[in-house]
């Protein structure tokens, strides 16, 4: 961890390995993943509504964040990860996942081409 993330209410790790080798969206298409393995680390941070994260392709610090569910108005109090599916839960049992790490949200465009129309 770093200064800024220190103080957290929660940390995970999820592994992406090569046995992983697409993702399917809500539409049935089959992003391919490569046979790279890939580890993110995410943090949820003090307040509960921000999660930052790095993984082993990215710069060494927690530079990058996702805001949490209902646009930020979420507030977790733990965190989980398998693979690039994060989990966050409130204290009154109210649950998300999101699928989310560094290529799949768009940031590498070597991987995928992205789009809005099913």
């Amino acid at each position: 961890m770093d200064t800024e993330t220190a103080r957290n209410r929660a940390w995970a790790m999820g592994k992406r390995n090569a046995q992983v080798l697409y993702y399917e969206d809500r539409f049935g298409n089959q992003h391919y993943n490569g046979t790279m393995e890939i580890a993110t680390t995410y943090v949820l941070m003090e307040g509960g509504q921000e999660i930052r994260y790095a993984d082993t392709g990215l710069p060494c610090d927690f530079s990058r964040n996702y805001i949490g569910p209902e646009r930020g108005a979420f507030k977790a109090s733990a965190l989980s990860a398998s693979a690039s599916t994060m989990f966050v839960i409130n204290e009154a049992g109210e649950m998300y996942t999101r699928l989310a790490d560094f290529d799949v949200v768009g940031c590498d465009p070597m991987f995928f081409k992205y789009t809005y129309t099913p």
